[in-house]
């Protein structure tokens, strides 16, 4: 009988201890923000990606200063399995901004952090149980929401396109990445035709050597969701790069475009259909 209890404490042991890593996770994004820098720095950002501050701030993105003192961090916010600081004494994310990625169920997972001048660019934090590219997306806590609604899915590579999208009112998720991993799949299966792969157009980033490069991952959406249509940039590397160019002189097409996409029988003038729809290709 006392083997069993034992296991029975170990189990009570561990789901407290995932419980208190969860709380403590939820804490860490409402503390920076109460930062003196926070609002300069969601300014700085906004400024720079020409996408409305309060876009950014719906998602709780923040930013962690890079002359912050770890020592004067909460003595829990110092613990490994939070991602925040490593070796005991550096910031994992000194001067980056920092998207909090949520479960369905509105709880932070993991960290995202992003820095425009700098390589790389993106940072994944290593919280314990967290696999940010292979399990999760960047929006999910919004899926039982998009779940009961008719409209379509937009579906991105990067965070600020999907940050964008959501800010002129389109249910949207990020996959943190230019790849479907298998769970993600199942999950993007379920919206059938309602669901809209924005593909990065990489052949535009100078920084590419490859110039096909984006081409496996459109290949990819095309054979994992059969039934998703897909679109492309045709006139930068993605949705946010084109709303830039030329002063912004784009960005209202691209609104109307994103609009007349909730129909299967749009015909945008920005972007270009990919992949494979009712018996034509679009390669």
């Amino acid at each position: 009988m006392g083997y069993f209890d034992d296991d029975i404490d170990s189990i009570q042991l561990s789901i407290q201890t995932i419980e208190d890593e969860r709380k403590q996770l939820n804490e860490i994004p409402p503390y920076f923000r109460a930062k003196w820098y926070h609002d300069v720095m969601i300014n700085h950002l906004a400024e720079k990606r020409q996408i409305p501050r309060e876009a950014f701030e719906t998602s709780d993105i923040f930013f962690v200063h890079p002359d912050d003192i770890v020592a004067e961090l909460p003595d829990w916010m110092k613990d490994r399995s939070h991602g925040f600081v490593y070796d005991n004494r550096y910031l994992t994310f000194g001067g980056r901004y920092v998207f909090p990625v949520k479960d369905v169920h509105g709880d932070v997972m993991g960290f995202l952090s992003y820095v425009y001048n700098e390589d790389p660019k993106y940072i994944d934090s290593k919280t314990f149980g967290y696999r940010a590219k292979l399990t999760t997306m960047f929006g999910m806590e919004k899926l039982p929401e998009y779940y009961s609604s008719k409209r379509s899915l937009f579906v991105t590579e990067g965070v600020m396109d999907m940050v964008y999208l959501r800010y002129h009112g389109h249910n949207a998720v990020s996959l943190l990445t230019s790849k479907i991993g298998k769970y993600q799949a199942v999950i993007l299966k379920r919206f059938g035709n309602r669901c809209i792969i924005l593909a990065d157009n990489d052949s535009f980033d100078k920084f590419t050597e490859d110039r096909t490069a984006g081409e496996g991952f459109v290949k990819q959406a095309s054979y994992c969701l059969p039934e998703a249509r897909i679109y492309q940039t045709v006139r930068a590397s993605d949705i946010n790069d084109v709303t830039r160019l030329d002063n912004g002189i784009y960005e209202q097409q691209v609104i109307k475009d994103l609009e007349a996409m909730e129909s299967p029988l749009c015909m945008p003038v920005e972007f270009r259909q990919r992949g494979k729809m009712h018996g034509k290709r679009y390669y």
